[in-house]
């Protein structure tokens, strides 16, 4: 009974091992080209890259896709997002601009998603580590009702940002 039960517990390890170690070797491959230096096709465990490649990092112009809808298409450097590219998502928001390590950082402009209160909603502007910050302008429409009648409204705002927050009065 005794060398039953250790042989047991030692294929339960080897399985283990294995069920932990192919993923690593499964999910993430060079799928077409030449993924050290050059063009070619990458297979992360997140996302697909095509593109350009130098030490075998994304380096260049290339586009990074993911089964969720996030796509990134623009200028890469040593594996991050740097320069001027497009990013989307699946949920509705759109930019295009400026990227600095990952981040939207410099002038760019944004088209979110609709929501209950605004429509139509769009950010021009200075964007910092990710979020709007410094001189821009935010355009929505909202639906207003002035007794029983209904009307669009568009409102601009123009001045300064800081975290996403409009500084000033509308």
């Amino acid at each position: 009974l005794v060398k039953t039960r250790n042989k047991t517990m030692s294929f339960k390890k080897i399985i283990f091992f294995f069920l932990l170690i192919i993923p690593l070797f499964t999910f993430s491959q060079c799928i077409a080209g030449d993924c050290e230096n050059g063009n070619g096709e990458y297979k992360f465990t997140n996302g697909l890259y095509t593109g350009e490649f130098i030490n075998g990092e994304p380096h260049g112009d290339g586009v990074f896709r993911n089964k969720r809808g996030y796509v990134y298409n623009g200028a890469w450097l040593n594996g991050i997002k740097e320069g001027v590219g497009t990013e989307s998502f699946k949920k509705g928001f759109f930019y295009e601009g400026y990227f600095l390590e990952n981040q939207r950082h410099g002038n760019g402009l944004a088209i979110f998603k609709d929501n209950r209160f605004m429509q139509n909603i769009q950010y021009s502007g200075e964007w910092l580590n990710g979020s709007m910050c410094g001189k821009g302008e935010l355009r929505y429409d909202r639906e207003v009702k002035y007794g029983r009648v209904k009307e669009i409204e568009t409102n601009i705002l123009i001045g300064m940002f800081l975290n996403g927050v409009y500084q000033g009065r509308m």
